[in-house]
């Protein structure tokens, strides 16, 4: 009897919680795309920082290790007082298992050189991704500029 009512539980479970599907986390992650960059060009560096793990890491080119969402938030911040902008990010490839995700990209961004002017810089980037109460938050974020032409 016992062993009835536990498959009998198990299945209603199965039924009632719904599988995620790449097609979902692919979606998510175009959506979180948008939002990131929208809060960016804008100069809300809270947003940006809002779209992070607690204890996400940035892994900037050149630079040490950023820990911390406080952390996240100022060097976004200090991006956009640098007159960083037009940020653009296109993801490539999405892939998940379980409550992490990869995405593999390109990013363009604005930015102003020492006579004013401001040129583009193309790169990639590599984000893990984790999903922390059924929504997907930037976990590792790691990133470089292309070489120049």
């Amino acid at each position: 009897m016992m062993l009835k009512r536990f498959v009998l539980a198990s299945s209603l479970l199965l039924v009632a919680v719904p599988a995620v599907t790449f097609a979902d986390v692919r979606s998510d992650v175009d959506a979180a795309n948008v939002d990131f960059a929208a809060a960016f060009n804008r100069g809300d560096a809270a947003a940006v920082a809002a779209q992070y793990t607690e204890d996400a890491q940035l892994l900037p080119p050149n630079e040490a290790a950023i820990g911390g969402r406080g952390n996240i938030e100022a060097y976004w911040k200090a991006g956009a007082d640098a007159g960083l902008s037009g940020l653009v990010l296109t993801a490539g490839e999405v892939s998940s298992e379980g409550s992490l995700a990869y995405e593999v990209g390109e990013f363009s961004i604005d930015v102003p050189g020492s006579d004013g002017k401001k040129s583009t810089a193309k790169g990639k980037y590599v984000v893990v991704w984790k999903n922390v109460g059924g929504k997907w938050f930037l976990h590792r974020d790691i990133w470089n500029d292309n070489p120049a032409k």
